[in-house]
């Protein structure tokens, strides 16, 4: 018996890193750059969509349609998040947009902007709400080659019309 409770812890251990996932916290820092949006009234789901055309859609996610697939909360100091693995939404290039996106082996919490852009994170040891979220980034209408749609010329209404005979 005792080998078997042996050979399980041991083997527990070994794979026990398979679903630890890396977490990264983003602190939307420029704040003004981005607009809030609710997927629906009444629940916590939202999104933050970064504005203008200059750059691609992107937009962070904190919604779910199956409860397996819920996004989680958490609490964490201003001081923490800058002990961690961290990123500002101001330094990052398309690459690591693109990057931050696509990657399945990373949980991203988000410090939303009326957090950070206020007094709060001066306050000694105050504890942040940050959002698990998903990433989602999009070309933008100017990275897109125009497409030109050959359309046939409209016949004039007189044509279509038949003949009443009287």
């Amino acid at each position: 018996m005792w080998k078997l409770i042996l050979f399980t812890s041991i083997l527990a251990g070994q794979f026990s890193h398979v679903n630890q996932r890396k977490i990264l916290f983003v602190v939307i820092d420029d704040c003004e750059k981005w607009d809030r949006g609710s997927y629906r009234p009444g629940t916590s789901h939202f999104s933050y969509t970064r504005k203008g055309r200059e750059f691609p859609l992107i937009s962070f996610g904190h919604a779910w349609i199956d409860e397996a697939d819920q996004l989680t909360t958490d609490r964490s100091t201003y001081s923490d998040i800058l002990k961690s693995d961290y990123v500002f939404t101001s330094d990052l290039s398309l690459d690591e947009w693109y990057e931050l996106g696509n990657d399945p082996d990373r949980r991203i919490f988000l410090l939303p902007p009326e957090d950070y852009c206020s007094a709060k994170r001066f306050v000694y040891n105050y504890q942040f709400t940050v959002y698990e979220v998903r990433v989602h980034v999009s070309a933008s209408g100017n990275d897109l080659a125009p497409l030109e749609i050959p359309i046939a010329p409209i016949p004039a209404v007189d044509t279509l019309r038949r003949k009443k005979n009287n």
